[in-house]
């Protein structure tokens, strides 16, 4: 069977002497697949920088800790289909923040696991923090030998190997004095289709990838993960709603109404535009879903309405109801007369803060610029006399 320990530098071979028998080398025998999981089961028990640096994302399968991604089968089949080998890969998925990635990666940890578990193999996937691998490691070249170590217990252990910021791995090891980091580390192994990498990040941190470590990135195979629109994120919220009903155990379920839910996605994709859909309707629905509710004690349940939503989004963003939706907008003379009563001396700031509540009431803000965008922009003068 092949040796489990490090590969040595192949050297060249001998001339043969004229006239020396020609012998042809013998093959070696390959091992079967029992005799690979029994090797891989040996070098995962012997596995410490894996316990020690990063975090065994499979065990969460067992524990059900893992999130739940709705709606994207044909995503989360793809990605199964390509790591279901033996032979090294590496897949990014780039994709806006709130868009889903993480929990698209957790659903696959949790096909992959099912479906080796049926083959009879085990291939676990570790989660890695490029600032927390080189936490702790003071003196010069100990991350370098964590990273080594690494690698080696990872290609003997046919492990998937996860960053939840590709670009983290970039970044982690870099001084002052030295570019090294440990991305480059993982690119030898990557090469050779001894390692496995899973990553994820933002299309920002793709392109800091590929400008500072244009090797690496040209081993990864990018797969985008678009947003939702509205229509395609009422499934996903009330597959979130159904796993947190279920997770109710021991405390009444909730339950949300539909005009609380078209309220959620209405607001949701309004009031919080730096997220993508679904991920920004799921922290809603979190948020939502954390209060009292009104308990319903015929149907056993706690039933969440409009004004939950309406409260909720109200202690998010710190905004009136009446410039969220929950209330009749205000007129501008009120707005202009109660604006003055706290402000003095700044009528061109007083109109100018009407103006903005007023296109933020009607819903004719920009929609990639938040309110403080807007008031950066109000320009307040000088007091003519002190107060």
């Amino acid at each position: 069977p092949p040796t489990i320990l490090p590969r040595t530098v192949r050297r060249a071979p001998r001339r043969r002497r004229p006239g020396a028998k020609v012998t042809t080398p013998v093959a070696p025998v390959s091992e079967t697949p029992a005799e690979r999981e029994e090797r891989r089961a040996r070098a995962r028990l012997g596995a410490t920088t894996l316990r020690a640096a990063t975090r065994n994302l499979s065990h969460g399968v067992a524990d059900d800790t893992l999130d739940r991604a709705f709606g994207r089968d044909a995503l989360v089949d793809e990605l199964v289909g390509a790591l279901l080998g033996d032979a090294g890969v590496g897949l990014v998925l780039v994709g806006p923040s709130g868009v889903g990635k993480t929990a698209i990666v957790h659903e696959v940890v949790r096909r992959l696991t099912a479906r080796n578990q049926a083959a009879g193999v085990r291939r676990d996937v570790w989660r890695i923090d490029g600032a927390r691998f080189i936490a702790g490691q003071s003196h010069v070249g100990q991350w370098e030998a964590r990273a080594a170590g690494l690698i080696t217990e990872l290609s003997a252990t046919g492990d998937v190997l996860f960053a939840d910021d590709l670009a983290s791995l970039v970044y982690a090891g870099r001084t002052r004095t030295a570019s090294t980091n440990l991305g480059q580390y993982l690119v030898p192994s990557l090469e050779r289709g001894e390692l496995t990498l899973l990553g994820e990040c933002t299309d920002a941190r793709w392109a800091q990838v590929r400008q500072e470590a244009p090797a690496l990135a040209a081993l990864m195979r990018v797969v985008p993960v678009p947003p939702l629109d509205r229509e395609r994120s009422l499934p996903v919220v009330l597959g979130a709603l159904r796993e947190l009903e279920s997770q109710a155990a021991g405390e009444l379920p909730p339950r949300l109404s539909p005009q609380a839910i078209e309220v959620l996605l209405d607001r949701a994709t309004r009031f919080r535009p730096h997220e993508a859909l679904p991920g920004r309707a799921i922290r809603v629905l979190h948020r939502v879903l954390g209060g009292p509710g009104q308990v319903d004690d015929e149907a056993g349940a706690r039933r969440f309405g409009p004004a939950e939503v309406w409260a909720a989004l109200a202690s998010e963003t710190g905004l009136p109801d009446f410039v969220l939706g929950a209330a009749p907008p205000r007129p501008r003379a009120d707005l202009v007369r109660e604006l003055a009563e706290q402000v003095a001396g700044q009528p061109e700031a007083v109109e100018a803060v009407a103006d903005a509540v007023l296109a933020m009431q009607a819903g004719l803000g920009d929609p990639d610029k938040p309110l403080c965008t807007y008031l950066s922009l109000i320009h307040i003068s000088e007091p003519t006399r002190p107060y």
